[in-house]
């Protein structure tokens, strides 16, 4: 579990694909020192293990579903990633629930500086736009962020200066993808409601008799 409150941004320094395997090398001191074997960490959002620790670069194992549904698959060398060690009972919850569970891959449709902030607006999936509401959480690229406006095929969020300054979103350009992760407690509600919904509905059941009474 994370809070979308990014420590580091590090360095993709290995991309490997071999017989099917994805991995990752990332570099970043802080993360690298601090970590271990089997830590679980959050790049761009993604939550992922560690495998193995080499001086200042940690590997990272992609799976399958991840490559499917995360941008991660395009990264390249020199990349710059978001991390994220995982919360601690102690740590300051600053953002909002992050699971690092990446539901879709957004599209950066604009970017634009105002008086004190950047305003991001992202083309997502409708499966995504359908779970957001304005003041909503929702993690792009692991940050987590207020959503500001919602429309059918777009959300608009802002981004203060020290998230701009501290992480990959500074960065961004028109067209650049992002990972997006909802908000968990959206995710629930619309579940529940959903079961709810399903289960009020009429059911008819097909008999013998059902079926020669409609010509079948």
């Amino acid at each position: 579990m994370f809070t979308g409150i990014i420590q580091r941004v590090g360095k993709i320094n290995v991309v490997r694909a071999t017989y099917g395997n994805f991995s990752l090398g990332i570099e970043c001191d802080a993360i690298a020192q601090t970590s271990q074997r089997g830590d679980s960490i959050s790049v761009d959002g993604v939550c992922l293990t560690i495998n193995a620790i080499q001086d200042n670069i940690f590997m990272v194992d992609v799976m399958h579903e991840t490559l499917l549904r995360s941008h991660l698959g395009k990264v390249k060398v020199g990349r710059l990633v978001n991390l994220e060690k995982a919360l601690l009972p102690e740590s300051l919850m600053g953002g909002h629930l992050v699971q690092g569970h990446v539901d879709s891959v957004g599209i950066v449709k604009a970017i634009q500086r105002n008086a004190n902030a950047w305003d991001l607006a992202v083309t997502a999936d409708p499966d995504v736009i359908k779970l957001l509401i304005p003041k909503a959480s929702i993690a792009v690229n692991g940050v987590s962020l207020t959503v500001v406006t919602v429309s059918e095929t777009d959300f608009g969020v802002s981004i203060i200066p020290t998230t701009f300054q501290d992480t990959n979103l500074g960065s961004l350009q028109c067209a650049d993808e992002v990972n997006l992760e909802v908000d968990i407690l959206a995710k629930y509600v619309s579940h529940y409601l959903l079961q709810l919904q399903k289960a009020s509905e009429p059911t008819t059941r097909i008999t013998k008799e059902f079926l020669i009474n409609h010509g079948f």
